[in-house]
């Protein structure tokens, strides 16, 4: 998650975070797990970066639209969503079909595309 006060673009990311960004869209060359996590340890370190609670439960009514989800792969980035809706964030995702109608209050600011 990204805190909302800071900016988002992906070239103002931590040089960890775009490592890691480019390992999962490349999906090219396998790093060992002992680097992945030093590199997560490391973007995880910064201003960039806020643990949010586990708070909300997909079955709320309030927080979501379920007749807008459309399919269980979803349910993970549309929970994340909704925690950046609560915690006037933003989440950021590969996910160019993320449905925003089926979390309530949620609009393109909530969400950066990468």
């Amino acid at each position: 998650m990204v805190r909302d006060e800071h900016r988002t673009r992906l070239g103002q990311l931590p040089s960890d975070a775009k490592r890691l960004l480019a390992h999962h869209v490349a999906g090219a060359v396998q790093q060992p797990l002992a680097s992945l996590v030093q590199m997560l340890r490391s973007s995880t370190q910064t201003p960039f970066h806020d643990l949010w609670p586990d708070e909300l439960s997909i079955l709320d009514t309030n927080s979501f639209e379920h007749s807008h989800m459309h399919s269980a792969r979803q349910l993970t980035d549309l929970y994340l969503l909704a925690l950046a809706v609560k915690r006037k964030g933003r989440l950021v995702s590969f996910d160019q079909r993320m449905p925003l109608s089926a979390v309530v209050g949620a609009d393109p600011k909530h969400l950066v595309l990468v």
